[in-house]
């Protein structure tokens, strides 16, 4: 088996599936190869023989399915415990002759491919459950390939009844599988596969095993409370018993569904930082079974498929808890979805993408939707920001959006770019407007807490939206705010608070070392929620605004506003020598000057995208000194510039 994911060449070409099926029972567990370790053998006329693993149905059948590299007819003989079987097949021989288009997906340093060499650059939207008033979910996959998407993710949960053993009604027999659920895999992973969608395949969640966040441990059947075995959940990750069920799941995942190149990975865990173990402290139980589950899928995957793991972990322990994964992939919910996707830095040694985000509910929300998308795709990343919201995007429409983005990555053809860099691109248009100043940082500790603006708009990536107090539980996390400017007329700021804890919390606000704003969160039984702005007047010349949080616990702001330090027009790309990728938002008609592109001088050609609409058009420009005028024909452009000659 190749390492991580990693092969040496990729194949041209798979073939299959051939499907062998045998009627039969064998005594004991079906579901469990302690007591049946059933495989098929698939000779070829010439002798030569590949092995897959057998699964059982659930009605008195036994099955294995082949995909080879080899085409032809085999011969399939049942192996029970190591043994031959007696037992003959439904069809004495299989063929395996048709091909599977592009094949599998694998790794490619920080980027994706698969195994026909073609590059793949991740782009869609979860699909994790049934929601009950939405379609099914296999005609969602159908629009979805519609609208030009090839990437979802769908979770093993017990509420829409597709986990294994823990069925949504009625038990199932301690050690085995529900039929109806693994039933409900092979149509959305056949639907996967006929609509173009690769499915991070979720085979555990973070509910499982917790008592705190979005907990389902109560119910779980595994749950001694519920005549299983485990007391504590946080001990998943190290009892003997739960590890060998956890692998009997594995184990039949890759025997029945591993022949889907549809399934982009295996995914481990979501969100698994919210798991028990993790408040007990004992993250190196985490990181060491996810080690442990990822070398034992890559032992039985012939397929190679990817491995990884949903979790933004603890930093000191990043390295062991990623080391056998084969990529990064962290969710976020910020007050600035662009800032959070769009810095975000991932590690060199290999690819990275968010496979969750969701901007704030509000009458722009579909802006945060389009930030989440573009921010990863023009900041490096193997893959564009992968919204969650899945209701949102059928009850208010939002496939033409992921329609538009793939025709830009299309035009752009960003996997064949994969040495790009972000740049930081400034715009002159004329015309100024306040600067909205959003936190890019969910729940966490400020990077930096000192803004000089507006040259440095570019860094609230690196603040949170949690001002966090400075005398409580977490005042090691505080970090006050100040930002610094000058005003060539007076103007007046406008700073919004989504919340303030329960904790309590004390702001205080000052301008140029005059207090202007103060209030006291007393501490209580809920948040305080404060929908009105605060709003102050700010001098002209030299300005500070200091905001302070003095108490025990946080603040939550959603935005700073400050007046006439922006450019009106913004944009956001990547560069690689002489093409470029930029996403404009600006005022259609209007000139804009870009700067700051390490394009080459001389003259390019300008694909236009209209990232609202289905319009588009080419023009010629000339860059001089990485600047260049642009006189956009919509309000939010997707730009591809391409040297002439």
């Amino acid at each position: 088996m190749a390492v991580l994911g990693l092969t040496s060449s990729f194949v041209t070409t798979w073939y299959g599936p051939a499907v062998a099926e045998f009627k039969i029972e064998f005594s004991g567990n079906p579901y469990d190869p302690a007591e049946n370790d059933v495989r098929v053998k698939f000779t070829a006329p010439d002798g030569k023989a590949e092995e897959r693993l057998a699964f059982y149905t659930g009605n008195g059948s036994w099955k294995a399915i082949l995909v080879t590299k080899t085409p032809g007819t085999y011969t399939p003989t049942l192996l029970r415990n190591g043994k031959p079987s007696i037992q003959a097949p439904t069809t004495r021989t299989v063929q395996a002759t048709e091909s599977i288009s592009k094949g599998f997906v694998k790794r490619r340093d920080t980027s994706f491919i698969f195994d026909d060499g073609s590059t793949y650059v991740p782009l869609g939207f979860n699909l994790s459950w049934q929601n009950g008033d939405l379609p099914p979910m296999t005609e969602s996959l159908k629009k979805m390939g519609e609208n030009g998407t090839n990437w979802t993710r769908i979770w093993a949960c017990h509420w829409d009844g597709k986990n294994p053993w823990w069925p949504v009604e009625g038990t199932v027999k301690d050690g085995e599988f529900n039929p109806p659920a693994l039933e409900k895999w092979d149509s959305l992973l056949s639907a996967s596969a006929t609509h173009g969608q690769y499915a991070q395949f979720v085979l555990f969640h973070h509910g499982q095993w917790t008592t705190r966040v979005n907990p389902n441990w109560q119910d779980n059947p595994w749950n001694t409370a519920k005549g299983g075995f485990l007391k504590d959940p946080g001990d998943f990750f190290t009892n003997a018993e739960a590890k060998r069920r956890s692998k009997n799941w594995l184990r039949y995942a890759v025997a029945r569904y591993g022949h889907y190149s549809s399934v982009m990975c295996w995914e481990l865990f979501n969100e698994v930082e919210w798991v028990e173990a993790r408040y007990q402290d004992r993250w190196p139980d985490i990181a060491t079974w996810h080690g442990e589950m990822a070398d034992y899928l890559r032992s039985i995957d012939p397929y190679n498929h990817l491995v990884t793991s949903s979790s933004d972990p603890i930093p000191a322990v990043e390295d062991a808890f990623y080391a056998k994964l084969d990529f990064y992939q962290p969710h976020t919910y910020p007050a600035n979805v662009l800032a959070a996707i769009g810095k975000r830095k991932f590690p060199t040694d290999k690819p990275g993408f968010f496979g969750e985000f969701g901007p704030p509910d509000g009458p722009d929300y579909k802006q945060g939707v389009r930030d989440g998308i573009y921010g990863g795709l023009l900041a490096g990343h193997a893959g564009a920001g992968q919204y969650w919201y899945w209701d949102r995007v059928e009850k208010d429409n939002l496939y033409p959006i992921f329609a538009r983005a793939a025709a830009f990555m299309k035009a752009a053809d960003f996997g064949n770019h994969r040495t790009a860099a972000p740049v930081t691109i400034r715009t002159i248009s004329g015309q100024n407007v306040d600067l909205v100043f959003r936190p890019g940082i969910g729940w966490g500790k400020s990077k930096t807490g000192t803004f000089n603006l507006p040259a440095e708009w570019d860094k609230e990536g690196e603040v949170s939206s949690y001002l966090i107090g400075a005398t409580g539980g977490n005042k090691a996390m505080y970090v006050p705010l100040e930002f610094k400017f000058r005003l060539a007329e007076p103007g007046k700021a406008r700073f919004r608070i989504a919340s303030a804890s329960k904790g309590g919390a004390n702001l205080r606000i000052s301008v140029n070392g005059a207090e202007v704003y103060k209030r006291d969160f007393p501490a209580g039984e809920n948040e305080t929620r404060v929908p009105e702005p605060i709003e102050f007047a700010v001098p002209k010349g030299e300005v500070s605004v200091k905001v302070e949080n003095l108490g025990a616990d946080w603040v939550n702001f959603s935005s700073f506003s400050l007046p006439g330090l922006a450019d009106s027009a913004k944009a956001h790309g990547l560069s690689e020598g002489s093409w470029a990728s930029v996403r404009l938002l600006a005022k259609p008609g209007s000139k804009v000057t870009l700067s700051g592109l390490p394009l080459l001088d001389g003259t390019y050609t300008v694909q236009s995208l209209d990232l609202a609409a289905t319009a588009e058009n080419t023009s010629t420009v000339t860059v001089k000194n990485g600047a260049v005028e642009i006189q956009p024909m919509y309000a939010e452009t997707g730009l591809v510039f391409r040297k002439s000659g």
